[in-house]
């Protein structure tokens, strides 16, 4: 526990409990033999009356009429009567956790306390007679002799009257409530001169109260006891001399500065004081007897000099706080320790009420006891009377969290915490509120307090709206009868993370009759204390509006949470191990090493159920747009204190707050994801004319914890942002017809850190943090997920889908998008159109940006019924753009007559209310003015190319082509253009020789060159042919050219010399695909005698075929040959002939080379009618060698590799 901490110069000079210690230690210093106490032992059988009666300044007169007579006239004579212990310490054990309340009226009444029923435990108990227990030290009650009283009857009904009329003496923190004794500034708003009025009344109520005086005589008497002569009139003079010197000081000073000041004269007023007598600085508890006789004489010395002060309204007595602080009270006053290890006094106007003889009815005695009253009189009903908790033997320590972590010394109705807390609340006159404003101690209101031998009853509760900033402890209420426990309830204020609704945790510690043991629950029954807790919502309704958030709230889409749970039932105790905070690598509770920490209770995870579930509050969230939502998610306490605190582990420090955030966005889902059941949510601000909508159907939303800035003691350190959330994409649902099209998604960091700022000019909102390429926008081939024909013919684009927009919707480029830039290539990434060609390429990038009349477009929306047509959903996917440009092969060449070119495309699904299976979808794409250079061979011109389609039936195509310039040839063509005639004229729109499928246009058309012949040059058989295939999807475009063909050559005469061949070249925009040549050269010689003729022919020839597979594999054959033919014939009676072929050729396919050589003869004899024929043939190969055998190759068995390794081992 951090030290208490006080504005005041002189609480900062020195230790209020050092000072607390010394006003103790001064009391007991009294106990000379010149004034030590008589005690006298009071024991009445009959009532079971017990007492020490404790003789202050008093001496008994012995004779015939024993007296009490009162021994020095100028001190005040007092009698204490200390009573046996009042209450003891009992284990507590806990309750079995529940899925509901267990108290009917919950509901309705969420404070109302639960019924007392057995069946709510279940942690094992002990044997009967063996609960764990600590019995409470004495209490006191003390009485002052009055003035005009000298003596008493000694004996006891004398004494117990003077207990019921003498005034009490009480510690001076036992003060009245509303009497003044705070030590703090008044409220800012009071006027100057009013407030240092208010000051000035303080001051002198605190010197002239009696309390005070005691305290003078307390410290006198001490000094006295220490036998240094001089001492007490050094220490007046000092303290009337500090007086003086504060007027000067505090005028004219800040706080801090005159504080700083102050102390300093303090100091060295002490200092001086120990120089002179050094006996007083023999330790710690003199040296503040010393401080605080200077405090007390420096306060009377101010009301002596009061018409100098002049106060701002934020100064303050500088000495009160610690002489008012809670210290361990003297034994000459009242000091009652009930409950365990909490001492209470009485304050105000209250009087003991007790028989002072013993009472018979009916032959039995009246216990006797002793209650407490407002009112003077010995029947009726308990009058209602304020206690303060002064003291505890917890108050002030440094481990109180780690005790009440480690149960020490074990669970109890109050923890060594709770006691801290109770006197901090009720006396600590010292502590202060948020921003250092004044705290005023409030009293526990008490409706019964009575003491007897047997132990004390108390029915008393307190309740604290305002607190001290560092404590959170709201409300206690305590019964207990003869000194045991029955229903004892503490609440803790705290929030609910990550919304930071306020809440109270209760801890309700109640004896509840249950079977002693399980197997005979009617018969043997005790009443053990069972321990609860539970949480009840005490701000059910939290409004966000992104104050305090470090990015202003940009990343949370609601602006207000109700919390619909308003009480819980039994949770788990926060002490457990599954509730625990996840400390992420920091540290945060109070223990081991860690000396400054929490408790567990003060921050955890609300547990229910067996087994340990995480109990899930019920919520109604509002979005941006209004939309009311409801989900269940489990939510972590955190109590006040840790809201605050600063851990500590040796010199490392850590504000518990963001150990706490930092735990809580550790956590998996199970704690903070909620399920939202496809509800919409507005995930950003809605506005005007919005293309993309910010509401959008959510499956599941992730929280986290965000920064706040500044720190406040009154609101949780908290902000709920949103993380991620897996969301339904309705206009990519609307176009696949797929409801299963979801993504996750988290807020744009831009978005989150400005939202719709400039650097935000698209309003970019959610990005996607998964990617599913089934989702993507996709109407090609390659998204047969997206259904393949969706969009179709002209255009085969895929956009891939990165985020969304509130100004256009769904989004591919998001930083062109939020710089408003839009970058086809980007956005369309590798979409594609008419064969291969990259749209990005052809598309130039609009001036105005995403939100331009040239930027694809996703919108959807519903349609009432009207006109007989049902309610209905639309969505329409709408793009109207300029083809400004050429791609990077100048394949499409745009703005074939000057005029701009457009690419324009529309799809709109519609899919009515209530009736899946008559969704209808109409989908148009338009490409106009347009050519295709194919490869420089043949160009084509369109006027337009029009693909349109309905409820998926079969495409309708139309293709218009220029109608006088359809297709124009180039390069080495250009000459064909000289026979135009030849070709069909009027367009492609539906000739011989072009056809148009769904899939592309194909044509082909053949030139046949007339027979040439000029002189010994002689040309016949020549055909010039061109064939091309223009997919209208993505498949690469294609062309083939051919002089000749292989089944049908030209042939080329020269003189004596012949020859022929043909030439076939296939290309795609892939690149080459096939080329297939041959040649040939012929030498013919003939003679013919009359009775016989005969020829010879020789001719030789290469041929070459390369060919690009599908795979990648192509196939390569070069080969040459020779070929020898004659023949003669004897008056056609007798013929031969001979041939003789001889090929040599190489070919590869794939990897697989082989060379090879072939021969072959032929011999064929012809008599009349008879013939033969005789063919010798010879072909040898020749492939390329296989690798090296491989290791195992070589080692075919074990005498092998036995052989192998002997041979190293002879070496």
């Amino acid at each position: 526990m951090p030290a208490k901490k006080s504005r005041t110069s002189f609480v900062r000079a020195t230790a209020s409990s050092t000072i607390g210690d010394a006003l103790g230690a001064a009391g007991t210093a009294t106990d000379t033999s010149q004034r030590a106490p008589v005690m006298v032992k009071a024991r009445r059988p009959d009532d079971l009356m017990v007492a020490d009666i404790w003789l202050y300044n008093l001496r008994i007169v012995t004779g015939a009429n024993p007296s009490l007579t009162r021994r020095d006239a100028s001190r005040p004579a007092t009698i204490v009567l200390q009573l046996p212990p009042q209450s003891f310490g009992e284990e507590a054990l806990l309750e079995r956790t529940s899925p509901e309340v267990k108290s009917d009226d919950a509901e309705h009444f969420p404070d109302s306390d639960g019924k007392n029923s057995y069946e709510a435990s279940d942690q094992t108990a002990p044997p009967v007679g063996a609960t764990r227990m600590r019995i409470s030290g004495p209490s006191r009650l003390a009485f002052t002799m009055p003035a005009g009283v000298t003596s008493i009857p000694f004996t006891l009904e004398a004494i117990l009257d003077a207990c019921r009329t003498w005034p009490a003496r009480r510690a001076v923190t036992a003060q009245p409530a509303g009497d003044g004794y705070v030590v703090g500034t008044p409220s800012t708003a009071t006027p100057r001169a009013a407030t240092r009025n208010a000051d000035l009344q303080f001051l002198k109520g605190v010197v002239k109260s009696g309390a005070f005086i005691e305290m003078h005589r307390t410290f006198t008497d001490a000094l006295e006891d220490l036998q240094v002569a001089g001492a007490a009139r050094a220490i007046e003079t000092a303290g009337a001399a500090l007086a003086k010197t504060i007027v000067t000081t505090m005028e004219g000073t800040d706080d801090l500065a005159g504080e700083r000041l102050v102390a300093q004269r303090v100091g060295a007023a002490v200092d001086a004081i120990i120089q002179k007598y050094p006996a007083l600085g023999r330790d710690a508890g003199t040296r503040a007897l010393v401080e605080a006789g200077i405090g007390y004489h420096a306060s009377v010395g101010l009301v002596d000099v009061a018409d100098q002060l002049t106060f701002q309204p934020d100064k303050r007595i500088p000495f009160a706080p610690a002489l008012f602080s809670p210290f361990r009270p003297t034994r000459e006053v009242t000091a009652i320790e009930m409950p365990y290890r909490l001492v209470l006094s009485p304050v105000g106007d209250t009087t003991w009420q007790h028989r002072s003889k013993a009472v018979a009815r009916e032959g039995r005695h009246e216990l006797w006891h002793t209650r407490l009253d407002s009112a003077n009189t010995l029947g009726g009903a308990d009058g209602k009377t304020d206690v303060r908790a002064i003291w505890s033997e917890d108050y002030g320590r440094p481990d109180l969290a780690e005790l009440a972590n480690t149960l020490h010394p074990f669970r109890m109705s109050l923890d060594p915490l709770d006691r801290d807390l109770l006197v901090r609340l009720t006396a600590g006159y010292q502590e202060e509120r948020d921003g250092g404003a004044a705290y005023t101690p409030l009293p526990v209101v008490s409706r019964r307090l009575i003491l007897s031998s047997l132990g004390g009853l108390l029915d008393a509760a307190g309740n604290w709206a305002l607190r001290p900033a560092d404590i959170d402890l709201q409300q206690w209420q305590h019964r207990m009868s003869l000194g045991r426990d029955h229903y004892v309830r503490v609440v803790y204020a705290g929030y609910l993370m990550p919304f930071g609704h306020a809440a109270s945790l209760i801890k309700v510690t109640e004896r509840k009759f249950e079977p002693a043991n399980s197997s005979t629950p009617l018969q043997q029954r005790v009443a053990r204390l069972r321990q609860r807790f539970f949480i009840v919502v005490r701000e059910p309704v939290k409004t966000f509006n992104g104050a305090r958030h470090v990015n202003h709230g940009h990343a949370f889409p609601f602006t207000s949470i109700e919390l619909l749970t308003k009480v819980t039932p039994t949770l788990l105790a926060p002490d457990d191990v599954s509730c625990r905070v996840n400390e992420a690598g920091s540290f945060l509770y109070q223990i081991g090493a860690v000396t400054e920490g929490l408790a567990y209770r003060e921050a955890f995870w609300p547990m229910s159920g067996q087994g340990g579930q995480n109990f899930k509050f019920n919520i109604a969230a509002t979005d941006r747009d209004g939309h009311r939502t409801t989900f269940a998610l489990p939510l972590m306490f955190v109590a006040g204190r840790a809201n605050t605190m600063t851990a500590k582990k040796g010199s490392q420090t850590a504000k518990c707050i963001d150990t706490i955030r930092a735990g809580y966005n550790a956590e998996g889902d199970l704690r903070r994801q909620a399920d939202i059941g496809g509800e919409s949510i507005c995930f950003a601000p809605p506005g005007e004319n919005m293309a993309g909508d910010p509401r959008l159907p959510t499956d599941t939303l992730r929280f986290a914890a965000g920064e706040v800035t500044p720190h406040s003691s009154t609101q949780l350190n908290v902000y709920p942002e949103v993380k991620n959330a897996y969301v339904a994409l309705r206009p990519v649902q609307r176009i696949l017809g797929r409801d299963d099209a979801k993504v996750h998604v988290a807020y744009d960091p831009i978005y989150t850190t400005e939202g719709f700022g400039p650097n935000n000019k698209g309003e970019v909102f959610l990005v996607l943090t998964s990617q599913n390429p089934s989702w993507n926008v996709s109407f090609g081939p390659s998204a047969s997920a997206s259904r393949t024909d969706a969009v179709g013919a002209v255009a085969s684009p895929s956009m891939k889908i990165t985020g969304l927009s509130r100004r256009i919707g769904l989004a591919s480029d998001l930083a062109s998008v939020q710089n408003n830039t839009f970058r086809p290539a980007s956005f369309f990434n590798d979409a594609r159109i008419l064969g291969g060609i990259l749209l990005a390429d052809i598309i130039t990038e609009p001036p105005d940006g995403v939100t331009g009349q040239n930027a694809p477009k996703f919108t959807a929306r519903d349609l009432p019924a009207s006109g007989g047509t049902p309610a209905r959903t639309e969505a329409r996917y709408d793009w109207k753009t300029v083809m400004g440009k050429s791609d990077a092969l100048g394949i499409l060449m745009p703005r074939a007559d000057g005029s701009p070119s457009q690419f324009i495309m529309s799809a709109v699904t519609t899919a009515f209310v209530g009736q899946p299976g008559k969704a209808s979808s109409v989908i148009d794409a338009t490409m106009t003015n347009f050519s295709v250079n194919m490869f420089g061979f043949v160009i084509l011109r369109f006027d337009s190319l029009r693909y349109s389609t309905t409820d998926g039936r079969k495409p309708d195509i139309t293709v218009a082509m220029h109608p006088s310039k359809a297709v124009m040839f180039g390069g080495p063509l250009n000459f064909v253009n000289k026979l135009r005639e030849l070709l069909p004229s009027d367009g492609f729109s539906d000739p011989s020789a072009i056809t148009v499928t769904p899939s592309g246009i194909s044509a082909g058309y053949a030139l046949t060159v007339p027979h040439v012949e000029v002189g010994a040059f002689a040309l016949s058989g020549l055909s010039i042919g061109a064939e091309f295939q223009l997919p209208f999807d993505n498949e690469p475009m294609s062309a083939a050219f051919s002089f000749g063909r292989r089944e049908d050559p030209f042939s080329l005469t020269v003189s004596l010399l012949g020859g022929g061949g043909f030439l076939v070249i296939g290309i795609g925009t892939d690149g080459v695909r096939e080329i297939e040549a041959a040649l040939e050269a012929q030498a013919r010689l003939s003679i013919d005698l009359g009775v016989a003729s005969g020829s010879v022919e020789i001719s030789l020839g290469i041929y070459f075929h390369w060919l690009t597979a599908a795979s990648g594999e192509g196939a390569v054959e070069l080969s040459g040959y020779v070929r020898l033919h004659g023949e003669f014939s004897v008056m056609a009676i007798v013929s031969m002939s001979i041939t003789f072929n001889l090929q040599l050729g190489i070919t590869k396919r794939g990897d697989d080379l082989v060379v090879f050589g072939e021969a072959s003869v032929t011999v064929e004899i012809e008599v009349l009618v008879f013939s033969g024929e005789v063919t010798v043939r010879c072909r040898r190969e020749f492939t390329s060698p296989e690798a090296d055998p491989t290791f195992a190759q070589l080692i075919t068995g074990l005498p092998t590799w036995e052989s192998y390794c002997l041979a190293f081992a002879a070496e």
